[in-house]
């Protein structure tokens, strides 16, 4: 996988590594995908039923993990325009700062747009007060990724903003709780 729409501040190309090392872990509501980063790890799970793909970021997210991991998600197979994204957040850390979260929009925004492919509603689920700053600021500069984005703090309400089947959602996330160290 080549992902060439990522950009520094002075918006020049920057490469991101052509191949992201994928571990597939089984599961009857749809395959989970393991990406492992510097510092952090990415699951993400495109359900079998209801049109949503899971994610999950674990650890210290790097911009460039994060570009990574998410450019991996749509460019999988899987990725179908107007897709619901849940993104849990709740074992994140993230050291980035509001320059570089708009820097992580615009290339997010540019990548979707070159592949023609944006999702659909977007909600993020912060576990405490960091990670919903985190999520209203890419609320608020994310503009063409998504069709609207919600930042919400319970996997309840993720799954009540965009209308989710919560059986598959909790087989996806058991299977991923049983790969994740306590």
């Amino acid at each position: 996988m080549v992902c060439s729409a990522a950009r520094d501040n002075d918006g020049r190309h920057v490469g991101l590594p052509e191949r992201a090392d994928i571990a597939v872990l089984p599961c009857g509501a749809g395959d989970i995908k393991r990406i492992r980063g510097a510092n952090s790890h990415f699951y993400y799970s495109f359900a079998n039923r209801g049109g949503f793909v899971y994610e999950r970021l674990v650890g210290t997210g790097s911009l460039n993990d994060m570009r990574l991991y998410f450019m991996s998600v749509v460019a999988d197979a899987g990725w179908k325009p107007g897709i619901k994204i849940l993104t849990d957040l709740r074992w994140a850390v993230f050291p980035l700062g509001f320059d570089e979260m708009a820097q992580f929009a615009r290339d997010i925004d540019d990548f979707v747009q070159s592949l023609n492919a944006p999702s659909g509603t977007l909600a993020l689920i912060a576990g405490d007060d960091l990670e919903f700053a985190m999520g209203r600021m890419y609320e608020t500069v994310s503009e063409k990724s998504h069709k609207e984005a919600h930042v919400v703090r319970t996997i309840e309400a993720a799954v009540a903003q965009l209308d989710l089947d919560a059986e598959v959602l909790a087989t996806i996330i058991a299977t991923v709780d049983s790969h994740e160290p306590a």
